[in-house]
């Protein structure tokens, strides 16, 4: 590997002064600085964090995780040294080359750089407007004129994106708008669309500790992973012959990813870091933002607007622990906090709008809600909304534009759930607020890291193919029925099952998962109670030991142990 060629950093982060010529210049000895071309989307092949071979943590690529290992242990110790394993590939180095290599991705169609879009205006004699909304397919050109496409998937696509823009940079040719440095330098104005980007070394990009020991990857690398995800797909379409509007979507795709990628290595020069989350010239209809999905969207945290109409049905929509012995309850239009002990309202705050409780600040001080697709925190204590909860997470899961988000207000950042379709059937934010699990009407989603928006864990839906007892509103339990009255049984749970909208879950202090899922009682994947009373609303505590039920005319407070019981009954009828 060539040593004297320059690490190609400034393609993330240009200088001030000639930010195009080093980009390109980046751009060009990136193939003589790569270790390898990077292909696969799966980051990680388990918890521990081993890297998968062709993604962006490749071994392969970047050298061993541990020095003068390969992965699979066939080269072991210095004498090794230099030496490429047969079996997996992994050279037999110090595990400092991680911090050193770089890998590239060769993109299946052109890209559109965002210090690069001013220069593109130039040369094609539009405004840089126009450039973003043909690159992000917004637009085509018809005759030498920008033209809107409609959302939706317009058949006119075909001439738009970046590779339209090509075309047309290697029409002009190098004009007089041609700045003299890049010409001196060799480039034409047709390398201002680029044809692959920088894989930083993944020393730069560590791995995350989770609660569990788990080691997840950093948003650096998450991007990397959206990027690869819509390149491999681009691909597979491109060598099917596959170019129509599904193609161009792909592509939109592609540029989308990849200007995130930009954004969150922070390639705008000199740009502050708020204004890193918006795209230059670019304005989105909620069409467009369908398509695009961008994960970018702002994310701002400030009061609700007042709700206009009639409220809802007066039951609860949310609750949680405020410590050991208050509890937030909340309805469409108040939230109430009651004391478990004697069940008295200690307090009451009005609330302007239809929103959802996500979850509340350790002390609980504060509490989060989302409306409309926007964060907002309530202090508890006044009943105000502020802009900020100190040490408290600041992430949820929204609706937006047919597309499910994770919000986190914490790092200013959106990121989309691809696994998630619309119509949310279950969400609940872990009481530590690490952790947040999604999942749509047929199962797809699980638990997801807030901090970096990966998928945690699977949990691919409970089978409740053996009988368990059921947990009567009064306390008392019917033992499980008989097998041969399961079935008849089990079609009696999915008729209670359509009709609850209680989901919680936590990793509780011992290591144990615990779900309250419609209704099912579930501890490390295995259903342990059905209950009896409809909830509209659950939370665990902090240790997972105790569980709130909210129905619509009792609070429950239970105790989820090993043989789950009720600790106390609250009416809510005074509420």
């Amino acid at each position: 590997m060539p040593t004297q060629v320059p690490e190609p950093t400034a393609f993330f982060r240009p200088p001030r002064t000639s930010p195009e010529l080093a980009i390109l210049e980046a751009a060009r000895a990136l193939r003589g600085r790569s270790s390898g071309e990077i292909t696969g989307v799966l980051l990680t092949e388990d918890n521990e964090g081993t890297p998968s071979p062709q993604g962006a943590l490749s071994e392969v690529v970047f050298g061993p995780v541990r020095d003068f290992r390969c992965a699979c242990g066939k080269l072991v110790g210095p004498e090794h040294a230099g030496a490429r394993c047969p079996r997996c590939h992994v050279e037999c180095i110090a595990s400092s080359a991680r911090a050193e290599r770089w890998g590239h991705v060769a993109a299946s169609g052109g890209l559109v750089h965002r210090a690069l879009g001013s220069l593109v205006a130039r040369c094609l004699g539009w405004t840089e407007e126009h450039v973003w909304q043909v690159a992000f397919f917004q637009a085509c050109v018809e005759e030498g004129e920008v033209v809107p496409l409609m959302p939706g998937g317009d058949p006119r696509m075909a001439d738009s994106g970046p590779e339209m823009l090509r075309r047309l940079l290697s029409e002009k040719g190098a004009g007089a708008d041609w700045p003299a440095e890049l010409a001196a330098a060799g480039f034409t104005p047709r390398e201002l669309i680029l044809d692959e980007v920088p894989v930083t070394p993944p020393a730069h990009r560590p791995l995350n500790r989770m609660p569990g020991g788990a080691r997840m990857p950093g948003l650096d690398s998450v991007r990397y992973q959206e990027l690869l995800a819509s390149n491999g797909r681009l691909r597979a379409m491109r060598e099917a012959g596959r170019e129509d509007v599904y193609s161009d979507f792909e592509h939109l795709a592609l540029q989308t990813a990849f200007d995130a990628l930009c954004v969150q290595l922070g390639a705008e020069p000199g740009a502050p870091q708020e204004e890193r989350s918006v795209r230059p010239g670019m304005t989105f209809s909620r069409e467009a933002r369908y398509w695009l999905r961008d994960d970018r969207m702002d994310v701002e945290l400030f009061p609700p607007p007042p709700f206009e109409g009639e409220a809802e049905t007066q039951r609860p929509t949310g609750c949680a622990f405020l410590g050991q012995d208050a509890a937030l309850v909340c309805f469409p239009s108040v939230a109430v906090i009651l004391g478990l002990d004697d069940g008295q309202v200690r307090a009451t705050h009005e609330l302007p709008s239809p929103v959802r409780l996500v979850t509340v600040s350790p002390e609980g001080a504060h509490a989060l809600f989302t409306f409309d697709g926007e964060l907002h925190v309530l202090d508890l204590r006044d009943g105000t909304w502020v802009t900020d909860a100190p040490g408290m997470s600041l992430a949820a899961a929204v609706e937006r534009a047919g597309s499910v988000y994770l919000l986190n207000a914490r790092v200013d950042s959106t990121v989309e759930l691809v696994e998630v379709r619309k119509y949310l059937q279950r969400q609940a934010t872990s009481p530590d607020g690490k952790l947040l699990w999604a999942e749509d009407h047929s199962g797809r989603g699980g638990v997801y890291s807030v901090d970096t928006g990966l998928r945690w864990v699977d949990r691919g839906g409970w089978r409740l193919d053996t009988p368990v007892p059921k947990l009567q509103a009064d306390g008392t339990v019917t033992p499980a029925p008989a097998e041969e009255d399961f079935t008849e049984d089990l079609e009696h749970f999915a008729k209670e099952h359509g009709g609850r909208t209680d989901s919680a879950f936590t990793l509780g202090t011992d290591g144990r998962w615990r779900f309250l899922d419609l209704g099912l009682l579930v501890v490390d994947g295995a259903p342990v109670r059905r209950l009896a009373f409809q909830g509209s609303a659950g939370a665990f505590d902090i240790t997972g030991e105790r569980l709130l039920i909210a129905s619509e005319d009792s609070l429950f407070l239970l105790e989820v142990g090993q043989e789950p019981r009720i600790l106390r009954r609250v009416p809510l009828s005074q509420v």
